[in-house]
């Protein structure tokens, strides 16, 4: 039995955050790596992945679908720096001494970029694995696929 791509896509989704949770248990520097991206990232992530999972449905090729792939930590830039802003927001309210400073964001992006390029590293390899063995269906619509 085939699934789709989108199906396939969709379920991976969510590797990331199921990643990082499971990982971290691990007491190692990938480990720690994982829990800090987790920590940072879940909540925008979270959003990110559900406009994602909805964006999908409106793609007509794999194409279309790869490419967002690949762009995909270039646009989760704006949602994680928007949930430190309001993380930052949120610990004042608390009555935490939290100061926001601009030189945070050059580490954020560039863990960010790295982490979520990991994932698209990891994303490609598990859907041409998985496409190549028959788990996934080779065309992307169900039109394409005779359904």
């Amino acid at each position: 039995m085939q699934i789709r791509q989108i199906t396939f896509l969709k379920i991976l989704l969510v590797m990331p955050l199921l990643s990082a949770f499971l990982i971290s248990f691990k007491v190692n520097a990938v480990g720690a790596i994982l829990l800090l991206s987790l920590k940072i990232g879940g909540v925008p992530y979270i959003v990110f992945a559900a406009l994602i999972f909805f964006g999908l449905n409106r793609m007509r090729s794999g194409a279309q679908v790869h490419k967002l792939i690949c762009l995909s930590p270039i646009l989760f830039l704006p949602i994680l720096i928007i949930g430190y802003y309001a993380s930052v927001l949120i610990e004042r309210a608390k009555g935490v001494n939290v100061q926001f400073a601009a030189g945070d964001m050059l580490p954020l992006v560039v863990f960010g970029l790295l982490v979520g390029y990991a994932f698209v590293i990891l994303t490609e390899v598990l859907f041409a694995i998985c496409k190549s063995i028959g788990w996934v269906a080779e065309t992307w619509s169900r039109a394409e696929q005779g359904l």
